[in-house]
């Protein structure tokens, strides 16, 4: 009882000792890995090498809670007192000359937390700096959403304003297309008036000349031809 009543009393101690008290310990622990089996082990070191003969506080701070929560005191005569007995068999304090160590076994989420180890030498407090156990934070690849293209109205300028594949009608209901088959068909008929007045010239150039030569005279007498002398 008298052992209980003390791990009460260091739990509100703590929180003044971490700005008051000195740091003296030295306390390091094991990888922690998510979704190990491994037991996880506390060891906190004294520096001055003389502290074989006093006991030990072993407290956490859960997140979100508002002060540091005691664990186990281990005394010099290896006798462990367990706030919560029903942790007895998960935490395990041990003494090995100026080493003290805290084996948990089956880290789980609820264990998580921040842990000092506390002494009490010569009336004087000595607590280590808090150690962190936290699982590393699982980090998920983000996904990346595609937007779909954002509808694109006309050119500037362009009343008919069409889209692709939609027919679209103005204010006076003319249809898109009028804008482009008109002007198609006016090319048309004008490459056709080209054609029609390109072929009437070539067919007036290629008409059957005249012939220049000067008709014969022919014999009054008898009828016929009078041929020159020049050509006898």
């Amino acid at each position: 009882m008298i052992s209980r009543t003390m791990l009460s009393i260091a739990s509100l101690q703590v929180l003044f000792c971490l700005f008051l008290c000195t740091h003296q310990l030295k306390l390091t622990s094991d990888t922690l890995q998510r979704g190990s089996s491994s037991p996880v082990t506390l060891k906190c070191e004294a520096e001055n090498h003389e502290a074989t003969d006093v006991g030990i506080f072993w407290f956490r701070h859960k997140k979100g809670a508002v002060s540091p929560q005691s664990i186990v005191y281990y005394s010099s005569t290896r006798k462990a007192t367990y706030k919560d007995q029903t942790e007895s068999g998960r935490f395990k304090p041990s003494i090995s000359a100026s080493l003290f160590t805290l084996v948990i076994e089956r880290f789980d989420q609820t264990d998580q937390g921040t842990y000092y180890c506390l002494i009490n030498k010569n009336s004087v407090l000595h607590i280590s700096p808090g150690l962190k156990l936290f699982y590393p934070e699982v980090t998920t690849p983000k996904t990346t959403t595609t937007k779909a293209p954002a509808r694109t109205t006309g050119p500037a300028g362009d009343s008919c304003n069409c889209t692709p594949g939609k027919e679209t009608t103005e204010a006076l209901g003319l249809s898109c297309d009028l804008y482009v088959w008109a002007p198609l068909a006016g090319l048309c008929g004008f490459f056709l008036i080209c054609f029609l007045i390109t072929f009437v010239m070539l067919c007036c150039r290629t008409r059957r000349r005249r012939c220049r030569c000067k008709p014969r005279p022919m014999d009054e007498k008898n009828g016929k031809m009078n041929i020159p002398n020049r050509h006898i």
